[in-house]
């Protein structure tokens, strides 16, 4: 399990890298090579440990 950078993105938010090989095999890079715009589900497990994962449309078919 490679290690990924915490980076502060602004405002009260901050940001994991993930690499693109691992997005793109669930569809969440295109074509070109960019981040498909995307919602995603993150959740806090316990102490440093965090869940995110791309929501189930027949859960949440507002996120369409």
């Amino acid at each position: 399990m490679p290690f990924r950078k915490l980076t502060d993105i602004g405002g009260t938010s901050v940001g994991v890298t993930i690499d693109k090989s691992e997005l793109r095999a669930d569809g969440l890079i295109d074509e070109d090579g960019k981040a498909v715009e995307q919602q995603m589900l993150v959740k806090r497990t316990g102490p440093g440990t965090w869940e995110v994962k791309k929501p189930n449309p027949e859960e949440f078919p507002a996120l369409d």
